[in-house]
């Protein structure tokens, strides 16, 4: 059963964080979701919690609180989180930490209840995680590869990025830490052979781990380091934990630094994200090779910051700049085109694989 936090925890921890809290305002959480007009001392806007026709959400910016004057909902921005995303107490802690630069000193994945199949896999695929990063260090042509590429000790540390030494190191790893079988198959680390066996799905490959929104590696992709005839990149396939649909590539660890910066890249896949790290932006983020859809869109009105669309500069990067940009616009996000890609770009606007 997962911990729980006590009440007397509970305000002593929100006491803390609001003494910290200079740039998490009431006014700022909810203005980049629902559009606010002053009203004398407070603003006024739709309430999202009922079907409003006529503003009745009034913001106090004195007393940093929130009040939907038919329906009854208010609170602070810590309540205006969890009640808008539909999410726990603690998660909408966790996210207001991360907005403030503040570290949580709860442990925020105790306190949380997590359906205990899922947690299996994140356990999982973090100790394989951690395994392909010490696989890296230990691995003589994967090294040569990523000095060959100038891929920095930054770089490593900030993507996590590993290497898979074979088809069985791994999954033996795997089975001495008490994992099942069915679980490393239901992670989509593994392939199963017509003999019945285990197989790295990701074997003698380069490995860049895949967080969810939360933080959680739910996923890899693994790019080949010598010259073959197998496909360069291979991603892992979506899983109960795994939706393409519902995850940008390093959103979660670029939260701080687009808190910071008040600004997002958005790239058409993560070798741009990590070309950009390379040139001093960490704020960039990438989808993961699917079309944009509502929850990819729910997710970037939450950081409530300009989008710089930066996909590729074919045709097709084109159209669907285009339509991710009349997305952003229905729902008033402020954004730009890029204009100046800082990515080796070619003639016929194609990019070049940057690692």
């Amino acid at each position: 059963m997962a911990a729980k936090i006590t009440e007397k925890e509970r305000h002593i921890f929100i006491e803390n964080m609001f003494a910290k809290l200079e740039n998490v305002t009431v006014e700022s959480i909810v203005s980049s979701r629902i559009p606010l007009k002053h009203n004398g001392r407070h603003l006024l806007g739709l309430c999202p919690f009922h079907n409003d026709t006529n503003p009745s959400l009034s913001i106090s910016r004195e007393k940093q609180i929130y009040k939907c004057f038919v329906c009854g909902e208010g609170g602070n921005v810590i309540t205006f989180i969890q009640k808008y995303k539909k999410i726990s107490f603690i998660e909408a802690l966790k996210e207001v930490a991360l907005i403030g630069g503040i570290e949580l000193q709860l442990d925020v994945k105790k306190s949380v209840s997590v359906d205990p199949k899922k947690q299996v896999l994140y356990d999982l695929l973090e100790d394989a995680t951690k395994y392909y990063q010490s696989a890296l260090a230990s691995s003589q042509l994967a090294q040569d590869y990523i000095q060959k590429r100038n891929l920095s000790d930054a770089v490593l540390h900030e993507f996590r990025i590993g290497y898979s030494l074979d088809a069985d190191k791994l999954i033996k790893y795997l089975k001495s830490k008490q994992y099942r079988e069915e679980d490393i198959l239901r992670s989509g680390i593994a392939i199963e052979t017509e003999q019945g066996e285990l197989k790295d799905r990701f074997a003698n490959r380069l490995i860049f781990p895949l967080q969810d929104l939360n933080g959680n590696i739910v996923g890899f992709s693994g790019r080949i380091i010598q010259k073959s005839d197998m496909a360069k990149y291979i991603n892992s396939p979506e899983t109960e934990i795994f939706i393409k649909g519902d995850t940008f590539y390093h959103y979660y660890a670029a939260l701080n630094s687009i808190k910071k910066s008040k600004k997002v890249y958005l790239c058409e896949g993560f070798m741009d994200v990590i070309a950009y790290f390379k040139s001093t932006i960490p704020h960039a983020i990438a989808l993961m090779g699917t079309a944009f859809t509502k929850n990819h869109l729910k997710a970037l009105k939450y950081l409530g910051v300009e989008v710089i669309l930066s996909l590729d500069g074919d045709q097709a990067g084109k159209t669907a700049t285009l339509k991710l940009a009349e997305e952003l616009e229905k729902e008033n996000i402020q954004y730009e085109e890029e204009a100046v890609r800082l990515v080796c770009q070619l003639a016929d606007g194609g990019m070049r694989d940057a690692l």
